[in-house]
């Protein structure tokens, strides 16, 4: 080992440029990787932190509508349920031993739970602090108490309880828009013996009610409750591997269904493309970190050809200098994997810090860091292990290298060949066994689609002709690189003939850093032609939803809307009020509308039997993005659960966005029924309004609200007002600061490539030390030899970003049809836009910034000894 160690450490001190930045290249791949899966675990763990203390539910409760029989059986074979549990919710009384003693039953109240005691216990929707869990046998009258309810009787596991529902006393109810008392009726409460089994502990269904909560058999609860109207309803657990969507159909049909705030974060259509898009660019990241250390041990090659000679011809045997060059990539890797780990959790914690999400920019992350050991060492691994597999061929080469030929020299005249075949064995570990091992230890979010499989089958492929294109027919590249030269060799002769002359001799280097360039260039393209897609789509949106709105906020409570909209109509211009202040949640927003005030716009102004539908009938209209997200179409039902009249079911009798948007919080998925419904079905005052959407015709000045309500404010209140311009322009500017976790992407990408190019480059210059040498003797000037390295260097940023720039072009509009299907979003084609032209100047900087060390280097180089040693 002392051999090998002390040859792998002077190789490494011989070379230190090329150990560095081959550190480098493939620290900042795994860096990039481990921060985006980092960033990406903190942003849906922060998101779906424990609710406060106000008590649990759960993440998704689901109700049947009338007429559906046997919801249980339905639900357990429907596509995205991995577990159900019927449960029963109400108030109870729990009466101890001391209570029977005083002879009292009244006892301490308490929120009681009834549950399918197997399916509840498989779906892990409790944990015991003590005791059992609920026994599967109804007739043993288990119960689970809260850490709260537990304290406060006294009762432990083992102890006997009775279990009461309260007094009837007189229920305020919602019925037909009238909250009136309900009298009780039935029988008197029969309390029910129950034997303690178990204490919840304060977390999941033990922080109902703040752990005043007892949880019993549904069988029991029926018991109990017997006579007393409690609507039942499911708990349902997800299964991951469906796409929220298409859970959300199926429910839709029969079934009303209420998801926490917080549970889905992350899987909706087009979070689920965001969050597969910067996985699948921390790939191509980690990708291109090993194509620089792949494109360093290639150009290296020839140069330990005649190192292993050497060493082989004083006697050293092929298994030690096998050893040695190994060590030395172990150390290489080694060193790189730590540096990347280390600097991608810091790259994390500073992207959390600024508010950079997998799901856009938010400030709400800040302070939150978690280290999901779990992934980013299996990530650091794969980087680490294919750095130390892209070593591999260097040592099989060397060892079936001839002594006296490397030594003549007579070897280097096979190099092309051996860097092809390098190169090739690169290329299958870089788009074959890279992407399936990455795949393996990373899931996608959502289900694997064939839409899903595709788009990453098509980034394989592009990484594929990119990578391996160039690289397997080198002279192409060189020919392409020549011609792209020559009018800069007519301007610059001697620069140009060194430059050209280095491009004839390693056509495969050339071919390598044009790949890095072209790689980095299409993907800046493709996803700035994406970036316009999604501007132009909230574009057409906005114009229909929001340009000729006004909204205004802050009117004092008990405000009549029809007051302010009376007012409002004396100006020209004003078209119709919509209130904002009437919102409810089953589970997605539901906004009260009056008929009238919107029946001069949209749709209803076109058919006016929309109106009737609307106001008389329970017709709903509904937003484009909640139509395509639920599947819905004009005629189809949507059941809403109600407070007191169970589920009832509206039809939608249009698709717009004309009506309901209003800003704070943003949503455009939402539905609108009549205020009449609100009314009626939920006991809501329809009334009174502290804010509106004023409607505007076409080309009206927004500040004509203002002046129509400026006076109306006797107490001189200051109201807010926000336009549909303004609305706009927040929106486009938010999809930039959405995508701002892809620029950092791209923007270390491109850091990688320019390794890459100096790499390369630095190598040309190492084995061309002698000529360079000779040159710098015969009275070449350094800024001669550094012009003819920023010439090929252009070429490079040139070919490359063209390149690129064609492919990415070509690929925008598969992206964006990909994209269509994964996110449910209706994006036009758009094109790449100015990004066709950014691009390749892009793509030239990169390689002119490239070129900088390397002519510093060369700068520094004495012709003497590089005479005497090259």
């Amino acid at each position: 080992m002392g051999l090998s160690l002390t040859v792998a450490r002077g190789s490494l001190r011989r070379r230190p440029g090329r150990a560095i930045f081959s550190v480098l290249g493939v620290a900042m791949g795994i860096a990039t990787v481990v921060a985006i899966f980092t960033v990406d675990f903190n942003t849906i763990a922060h998101s779906q932190r424990p609710q406060g203390d106000a008590g649990w539910k759960a993440d998704l409760e689901v109700q049947a509508r009338a007429g559906v029989d046997d919801a249980g059986t339905r639900l357990a074979t429907m596509p995205g349920v991995r577990g159900s549990t019927a449960v029963l919710r109400a108030e109870g009384r729990l009466v101890t031993a001391d209570d029977l003693a005083d002879g009292q039953w009244r006892g301490a109240a308490v929120q009681v739970l009834a549950v399918e005691s197997a399916t509840a216990a498989a779906m892990g929707v409790y944990r015991l602090e003590t005791g059992e869990g609920l026994p599967l046998d109804p007739e043993a009258r288990g119960m689970l108490l809260g850490r709260r309810a537990a304290e406060r009787a006294g009762l432990a596991p083992g102890d006997q309880v009775f279990l009461s529902r309260p007094p009837r006393a007189p229920k305020k109810v919602c019925i037909e828009g009238q909250v009136i008392e309900r009298q009780a009726e039935g029988p008197a409460p029969r309390p029910m013996r129950f034997t303690v089994t178990g204490i919840l502990a304060y977390e999941q269904l033990g922080r109902t009610a703040n752990g005043d909560v007892a949880v019993i058999d549904l069988v029991n609860g029926q018991n109990v409750f017997e006579g007393v109207f409690v609507q039942p309803s499911f708990w349902i657990a997800r299964d991951p591997e469906v796409d929220l969507e298409r859970l959300q159909q199926g429910l839709g049909e029969d079934f009303a269904y209420d998801l926490r705030q917080g549970a889905a974060v992350g899987q909706a259509a087009d979070e689920r493309a965001f969050r597969n898009g910067v996985r699948l660019s921390g790939l191509m990241a980690l990708a291109l970190g090993l194509f620089v250390i792949f494109h360093t041990l290639s150009m290296s090659l020839v140069e330990r050809l005649k190192e292993v000679a050497t060493l082989h011809a004083l006697g050293t045997s092929r298994a030690r200098i096998g050893r040695a060059f190994f060590l030395e990539a172990l150390l290489i890797a080694g060193f790189a994997g730590a540096l990347g780990l280390f600097g991608g959790l810091l790259l994390a914690r500073e992207m959390l810090e600024h508010g950079i999400t997998s799901l856009g920019i938010t400030h709400t992350v800040a302070g939150q860091f978690i280290v999901p050991w779990t992934q980013v060492l299996p990530l650091v691994a794969l980087g680490v292990a294919m750095a130390l597999l892209g070593s591999v061929f260097p040592l099989l080469r060397a060892g079936r290298a001839d002594t006296v030929t490397a030594l003549r020299g007579e070897e280097s005249g096979t190099g092309h060949g051996v860097a092809r075949g390098f190169h090739l064995f690169a290329a299958l570990l870089l788009v074959g066994v890279l992407p399936i091992t990455f795949l393996s230890v990373v899931d996608l979010v959502g289900e694997s689609s064939r839409e899903l499989v595709g788009v990453i089958l098509l980034g394989v492929g592009v990484l594929a002709l990119l990578v391996g294109t160039p690289l397997v027919v080198p002279s192409l590249m060189g020919r392409i690189s020549r011609w792209v030269a020559e009018p800069f060799r007519r301007a610059a002769p001697f620069a140009g003939l060194l430059a050209g002359r280095a491009i004839e001799r390693g056509p495969t280097r050339v071919a390598a850093s044009v790949a890095a360039v072209a790689l980095v260039t299409a993907a800046f393209v493709g996803l700035r032609g994406m970036t316009h897609s999604l501007y132009l789509e909230t574009d057409v949106w906005a114009t229909e939803a929001a340009v000729d709105k006004v909204w205004v906020s802050g009117l004092p409570g008990g405000t009549s809307w029809r007051k302010v909209a009376s007012e409002l109509e004396q100006y020209l211009g004003v078209v119709g009020v919509e209130v904002g202040t009437h919102r409810l949640s089953a589970p997605f927003r539901i906004l009260g509308v009056d008929p009238e005030q919107v029946r001069r716009y949209g749709p209803l102004a076109k058919d006016s039997s929309l109106v009737a539908a609307l106001g008389e009938a329970r017709g709903m209209i509904v937003s484009r993005r909640l139509a395509k997200q639920r599947g819905l179409e004009v005629g189809d039902q949507v059941p809403v659960a109600t407070p007191d009249s169970g589920v009832v079911t509206f039809d939608v009798i249009a698709v717009t966005d004309a009506y309901g948007y209003h800003p704070d919080p943003h949503e455009r998925a939402y539905g609108l029924i009549a205020n009449r419904h609100v009314e009626r079905y939920f006991c809501v005052d329809t009334e009174v309004a502290d804010r509106i959407a004023v409607r505007l015709e076409a080309g009206t000045d927004p500040l004509v609200v203002e002046t129509a309500l400026a006076g109306f404010m006797a107490d001189g209140r200051e109201l807010g007002f926000r336009s549909g311009r303004e609305i706009r322009a927040v929106e486009l500017a938010d999809i930039n600061r959405d995508f701002l976790v892809f620029d950092v992407i791209l923007l270390l990408t491109a850091v990688l490539a320019g390794l890459g190019v100096l790499n390369g480059q630095l190598l040309a210059a190492t084995e061309r030390a002698k000529e360079l040498g000779v040159l710098r003797a015969l009275g070449a000037s350094a800024g001669q030899i550094a012009g003819s390295v920023m010439l090929e260097s252009t070429v490079i940023g040139a070919v490359g970003g063209v390149l690129g720039t064609v492919l990415g072009s070509g690929l925008v509009p598969v992206i964006v049809r990909a994209l269509r299907v994964l996110s449910g979003l209706d994006l036009p084609q758009a094109g790449p836009g100015l990004a066709v032209l950014a691009a390749p100047v892009a793509a030239l900087l990169v390689t002119w910034l490239a070129a900088l060390y390397p002519i510093w280097r060369m700068g520094r180089m004495d012709p003497v000894e590089a005479v005497r040693t090259g």
